[in-house]
């Protein structure tokens, strides 16, 4: 739903030539939506306890 919110504000910034609050509320979408991890070998993961003696 916020998606749809942000991305109605940005279309209404952009048609009224707000350019800053488009601008704007185009970060704030980008930051709603998670980034895909590059495609590829996955890192493996670091024990965080080790298991020392």
């Amino acid at each position: 739903m916020k998606i749809v919110l942000w991305t109605a504000l940005c279309g209404l910034c952009a048609l009224a030539g707000h350019a800053l609050l488009g601008v704007m509320a185009a970060f704030l979408l980008l930051a709603c939506v998670p980034v895909a991890r590059a495609a590829g070998r996955p890192v493996p993961e670091k024990e965080l306890i080790g298991n020392r003696g």
